[in-house]
């Protein structure tokens, strides 16, 4: 329901202190983040040094690369957004506590609907690929047990050893295909793959979810600028003034009152008073959307902080993903059927990944660089010269819009998703002759 977004923003709240990110304060906000991490580092250790056994062979840096790399990027995350959680913490709060005020409105409704139906989405296929990931060992040794049994005319006694099969490829200074310690590696491995697929999908959850409102708040500000003048000549309600956040209602309630008791002081004897008064209103509320914007742009320069170093390596780790694993479906090196649904589920929920993320870095922008066209929009000539300067101004200061980038390197758009597209299939190629030559 799009018009309780208080309740939707405690669902994300909750997805992500789950993951250790913006627990509270005490023994379990120490505990979890760390032992989640530690968790993530040893198991990423592992395939590391699995990595380095087998540097020589393709198909297992092909079988293993992907898979060891998001766990150190999920380790990362969840580091960096713990050393910086009270600053992560302030930018939901501004979300949570100031734009949910302005629900009602018709122009952020479709954004509010919109974030809801594409972070439920997004959970859910990212949830299912995580959990799914985890049985495809299980799956495998239930055919090949089957096959086995079929060949050997009933006399098969079990799977050996050596064909048990664990979530990822890993290397550990012990046997781990003994029986019991079998199960409490597949069971950590497991958990691995679980909390790295959370911890990627709960965030990015929130990053659509932020960025989506800031793009409500931007369609807001253009009907504000838009239709100031029918605000002024009270034309029609402004339901919207005074819903820029706690820290600038007491500036509203000075100016609606400024306001009012100006409508009181209205003379016949002056002609020109009621131009001078719609003049004050424009200038009043020409003033609330400046701040009301700049607020927002330093709402993106905080979110840009907190991501563009994630996104960095979340980037690089999706190159590798589409690349080897797209080499390893195509390879035609005997795999189980369950191995090869996984990698394919694998491929597309990063591929929607990537454009979900693009696709929201580029509405943003879209939304900022239209700001200044409803500021041309606004029968600015009609207006007096004070109120044309500061439209001059406003139009000036929407033609450099904040970014959200990749690493301070690209930014993140529609133009970046093609590129890492072109790119994944030009390293594909590569791996393809390497096998070939």
């Amino acid at each position: 329901n799009a018009d309780e977004p208080s309740r939707y923003m405690e669902f994300n709240i909750l997805m992500v202190r789950s993951m250790g990110v913006l627990v509270n304060r005490g023994m379990l906000g120490v505990l979890l983040p760390w032992s989640l991490l530690a968790l993530l580092l040893s198991q990423g250790l592992a395939g590391v040094l699995d990595l380095y056994e087998n540097h020589s062979d393709i198909a297992d840096i092909t079988a293993n690369l992907p898979v060891t790399t998001i766990v150190f990027s999920s380790a990362y995350r969840l580091f960096f957004f713990t050393l910086h959680r009270d600053r992560y913490q302030a930018i939901v709060d501004t979300v949570a506590e100031r734009f949910v005020a302005s629900s009602g409105s018709i122009n952020m409704a479709p954004w509010l609907r919109r974030s809801r139906i594409i972070s439920i989405l997004y959970f859910t296929y990212g949830s299912f690929v995580a959990s799914t990931w985890q049985l495809h060992p299980l799956i495998s040794a239930q055919l090949a047990s089957a096959e086995m049994r079929k060949e050997s005319n009933a006399t098969f006694e079990g799977l050996p050893r050596e064909l048990w099969e664990f979530p990822f490829r890993a290397q550990y200074p012990f046997d781990a295909r003994q029986p019991y310690v079998y199960t409490v590696v597949f069971l950590l491995q497991g958990a691995c793959i679980f909390v790295c697929g959370c911890i990627i999908v709960v965030q990015d959850m929130m990053f659509i979810t932020l960025t989506l409102l800031i793009c409500g708040q931007l369609e807001i500000l253009k009907d504000k600028l838009r239709n100031m003048r029918s605000i002024a000549t009270d034309q029609r309600q402004n339901e919207d003034i005074g819903l820029v956040g706690k820290a600038l209602e007491k500036q509203v309630q000075e100016r609606r009152k400024m306001i009012l008791n100006s409508s009181t002081d209205i003379t016949k004897k002056d002609e020109n008073f009621n131009e001078d008064l719609v003049t004050k209103k424009i200038n009043l509320l020409l003033g609330e959307c400046v701040e009301h914007h700049n607020m927002l742009l330093s709402m993106i320069s905080e979110i840009e902080f907190m991501h563009w170093s994630a996104f960095m390596i979340n980037f690089c780790v999706l190159l590798i993903i589409l690349s080897f694993a797209a080499f390893e479906v195509t390879s035609g090196i005997p795999t189980s059927p369950a191995k090869v649904v996984n990698l394919a589920e694998y491929l597309l929920v990063s591929i929607l990944q990537m454009f979900l993320l693009c696709d929201c870095g580029d509405k943003l922008v879209d939304q900022e660089l239209s700001v200044s066209q409803a500021a041309y929009e606004s029968e600015w000539y009609h207006c007096s010269e004070s109120v044309k300067r500061t439209l001059q101004i406003i139009v000036l200061r929407t033609r450099q819009p904040e970014q959200l980038t990749v690493g301070k390197i690209a930014g993140l758009n529609l133009e970046t998703f093609s590129d890492m597209l072109s790119r994944s299939f030009s390293y594909f190629t590569v791996l393809r002759q390497i096998r070939d030559g």
